[in-house]
C-alpha cells in the first residue's frame, strides 16, 4: 500500500499474512510492529539494527517459519 504502518496494522488484524520491507525507518514501523506483536504475530528482533535502516519481517505464526525461508534472498 506504500504505507508501512498499515501494512503492519492489516498483518495484525489478518487482512495480511505477512510484511518485509528492507531499509526503512523504526519511525515508520514502530507502532504496526507493537500491533502484531500484541496480536499474536511475530516481528524479528528490531534492535539488532540502526534507527534509519531496519529490515523488517513480520507476520502470522502459521507462516513466519516458510515466510523467512522465502525471503532470504532479501
Amino acid at each position: 500500500s506504500g504505507c508501512a504502518a498499515l501494512d503492519l496494522a492489516y498483518v495484525a488484524s489478518g487482512r495480511l499474512d505477512g510484511f518485509f520491507h528492507n531499509q526503512i525507518n523504526l519511525w515508520d514501523i514502530a507502532a504496526g510492529a507493537l500491533m502484531v506483536k500484541e496480536a499474536g504475530g511475530i516481528v524479528n528482533d528490531l534492535t539488532k539494527y540502526k534507527a534509519n535502516n531496519i529490515d523488517i519481517r513480520a507476520s502470522s505464526s502459521t507462516i513466519n517459519v516458510k515466510m523467512l525461508e522465502n525471503l532470504k534472498n532479501f
